[in-house]
């Protein structure tokens, strides 16, 4: 607490006025002489999972501006006869992330192939993530181009860890039998439903991928040619 000279207002000891406050308490100084003050908050209180979007002062009810210098936040307070207040105004948003699902579709000799496929996301109290914010979907397709490649981007997702599920991707493609699936980084073991799931973290901000590739066989069969040589008896 600063007063319109610049010196630091002190208590009946001769100690700087610090207040440290918790969220929704107040604290009152009493004996201020009118005049005009600076009331600085350093250092906001750091929530995980938010980040401080700004601080909004308001001065015997009415807002005023707020002069920022690095971790601190400061306001003019006029101090009049009588009872006055401020209250700052702390506005936090919650810190999310992007996950973008690749998917690459090939046969074995790295041919790429077009096919649509199905993905679930989950978070980790297995509650199904909303992939389609306009139709509510908590599924979304993603169809391989001639490149044999297609993604798609889930927004606004908390961070954390998830879990991305394909499922049965066995008869996709007609034509070609599943051989594997990865990760990128390692082979997925299909569940009994025919599904293959892996873990991501999302941190803040869109550098967040994990790429499905299937690969798969052709399907092939056998001809056998039967002779038979005899007379005309």
């Amino acid at each position: 607490l600063i007063d319109e000279k610049g010196y630091a207002v002190t208590d009946g000891t001769g100690n700087e006025i610090k207040i440290d406050t918790a969220k929704g308490e107040s604290v009152i100084i009493n004996g201020l002489k009118p005049g005009t003050y600076i009331v600085t908050e350093k250092d906001p209180i750091e929530f995980e999972g938010y980040s401080l979007v700004n601080v909004n002062v308001n001065v015997n009810g009415e807002t005023v501006t707020v002069n920022k210098e690095d971790a601190s936040y400061s306001a003019n307070v006029v101090v009049n006869d009588g009872e006055n207040s401020v209250t700052f105004d702390n506005v936090y948003a919650e810190e999310v992330g992007s996950l973008t699902i690749n998917k690459v579709a090939k046969d074995s000799a790295n041919k790429p192939l077009n096919g649509t496929f199905t993905f679930v996301v989950t978070d980790e109290q297995g509650n199904n993530v909303v992939m389609d914010e306009e139709s509510k979907g908590q599924n979304v397709t993603i169809t391989t181009d001639e490149n044999g490649t297609g993604s798609y981007t889930i927004s606004g997702l908390k961070l954390g860890k998830y879990t991305v599920t394909e499922m049965d991707p066995t008869n996709k493609i007609e034509g070609y039998n599943l051989v594997s699936v990865t990760d990128g980084e390692k082979k997925l073991e299909a569940s009994e439903d025919h599904s293959y799931s892996t873990e991501v973290t999302v941190n803040e901000g869109n550098d967040n991928n994990v790429t499905f590739v299937n690969e798969y066989a052709e399907e092939v069969g056998s001809l056998t040619i039967n002779k038979v040589a005899k007379d005309s008896a």
